[in-house]
């Protein structure tokens, strides 16, 4: 996938940011019987997602977001079963460490 996601700061400390993508995704569609699963070849159709999100810059290296982001992946269509499509909503809480190694260097 290609992404763009694009940080907007509102005050020196808070903020939002927001962003999307296209391209390919895919999965391997699977079926439990009686203890066995069975899976169907993995296929893959396009996929697309978009976000955003509150940001809170705690310290200088270290940013706490709260984020939503929808994802789909077309409809796939695979020999012996019906067309079928993945989607996904996510709400998110994430903590940005920026260099976490930045003092190891020479």
């Amino acid at each position: 996938m290609q992404n763009a996601w694009r940080d907007f700061m509102l005050t020196d400390r808070f903020g939002i940011y927001g962003g999307g993508g296209i391209g390919a995704g895919g999965y391997i569609l699977g079926e439990q019987l009686q203890g066995d699963v069975l899976y169907v070849d993995p296929g893959a159709s396009f996929a697309w997602q978009f976000g955003g999100g509150l940001l809170w810059e705690v310290s200088s290296r270290l940013t706490f977001d709260v984020g939503y982001r929808y994802f789909q992946i077309d409809a796939i269509t695979q020999a012996n079963t019906l067309p079928n499509q993945f989607s996904a909503s996510e709400l998110m809480f994430t903590l940005r460490f920026y260099e976490p190694f930045r003092n190891w260097r020479q």
